[in-house]
């Protein structure tokens, strides 16, 4: 038995297979949703000016060399930039590393030696760990550039890296640069980025996603959302150097909406920046929010409403990368009735998102409906197909978002 997308959802023919993420982004022609404001415009000149600045910093030109010999690592918490340094990345034609900003040196200097990494992008905190592993594999301290953050560490020594702005200024002395050239199909086979994965546990691998994967999974995502009344205004707290943080993002970018960055975690200020810029949509894991459901339940009554009043702007939170179970669901939904809890399914190996709840159509406990052009079988131990509904079995997918390897 073939399970598919549902019949009310809008179908969307084969994406394109011909052109990197940041073309899909930027370019009016591949259906981006048309924001026509400064900061938009702002962005996309950012990106641009650093690809220059930084293809003549380290001297590579998009259509010399493969992106498998030419990787660019990123190893920082959450800043503005992150994502801008990825599709800077992509316009020279090349691939970035991501790794998650709690890795050891030990780690870090594993996955640089694995991909061959000799140009890394990290932040001041981090920049004691990422000098420890790059020494050992002989990267040159010109090749470490710093992504900076609103409130500066006490790190020693930062003056010593080029920074992102400092990059996007040498950039804007540079003359336009060469687009590079792609055929035919080829973002099926061009990666975009090498993202750990350990699946639920064991060993991190290091997963290759072509840029037909991420193009293909942004455009699922929004045909499954279209048709939403307006722009969402959400947070962007996971780490970026997660595969469900990052495509979300790129989602989001492309939509249109507005993205209000914490370099990490921390309850209060979540709470803060929800108030603040009156967030509409939270993504979230479920830690979080069974941490969330934990805070609430100490409060007393004043406090709770204080918090409540913190969050009453949220109409609905997307939840991934972890089983959210039906008993904490309504807990929540019981303190924030007028929240739409949007629980989703996916994995790093496809790119991310596989399965997502429909505003309006929420059903607590359930994953939601499977994404346009993913197909999907369950099998049984035996090796045999289910064909009956409420079997359970094995889960294999088949989508264009699936990776390289």
């Amino acid at each position: 038995m073939v399970f598919t997308t549902s019949p009310t959802v809008q179908s969307l023919p084969f994406p394109p297979d011909s052109i990197p993420i940041s073309d899909l982004i930027f370019d009016d022609k591949y259906g981006r949703c048309l924001v026509e404001n400064y900061s938009f415009k702002e962005y996309e000149q950012r990106v641009d000016l650093l690809s220059r600045g930084l293809s003549k910093d380290i001297g590579w030109q998009p259509n010399q060399g493969t992106e498998l010999h030419k990787v660019i690592a990123i190893f920082s918490v959450n800043t503005i930039d992150f994502v801008a340094v990825t599709l800077a990345t992509q316009r020279l034609g090349r691939a970035s590393l991501l790794i998650h900003p709690t890795s050891t040196a030990t780690e870090l200097e594993s996955h640089l030696k694995a991909s061959g990494c000799k140009v890394i992008f990290t932040c001041a905190p981090l920049l004691p760990t990422c000098l420890e592993a790059s020494k050992k594999l002989d990267v040159p301290l010109s090749s470490i550039y710093l992504l900076e953050l609103p409130v500066p560490a006490a790190v020693p020594n930062v003056d010593h890296f080029k920074t992102v702005n400092q990059l996007i200024k040498f950039g804007s002395d540079q003359p336009m640069r060469e687009r590079a050239t792609w055929t035919e199909h080829q973002g099926k086979s061009r990666l975009a980025f090498l993202c750990s994965s350990s699946g639920t546990s064991g060993f991190q691998k290091l997963v290759k996603v072509s840029h037909y994967n991420v193009v293909s999974n942004i455009l699922q995502t929004a045909t499954f959302e279209l048709g939403a009344a307006n722009r969402d205004k959400s947070l962007g707290l996971l780490p970026f150097s997660h595969s469900f943080a990052l495509v979300t993002a790129l989602i989001q970018v492309y939509r249109g909406d507005t993205i209000v960055i914490l370099p990490k975690f921390d309850m209060q200020q979540m709470l803060a920046a929800t108030k603040q810029y009156q967030l509409n949509r939270l993504y979230l894991v479920p830690p979080i929010l069974v941490g969330l459901l934990k805070y609430s339940t100490r409060l007393g009554v004043k406090e709770l409403s204080a918090l409540k009043s913190h969050l009453e702007s949220v109409k609905s939170v997307v939840i991934g990368a972890a089983p959210f179970d039906v008993a904490t669901a309504k807990q929540l939904s019981v303190i924030f009735p007028d929240w739409e809890i949007l629980q989703g399914y996916g994995l790093t190996e496809a790119s991310v998102v596989v399965s997502y709840t429909r505003s309006g159509n929420v059903y607590l406990g359930s994953s939601g409906m499977l994404l346009p052009l993913v197909q999907a079988r369950l099998i049984e131990k035996t090796g045999t197909e289910v064909t009956a509904y409420g079997t359970p079995g094995e889960l294999v997918i088949q989508s264009p978002s699936i990776v390289l390897g």
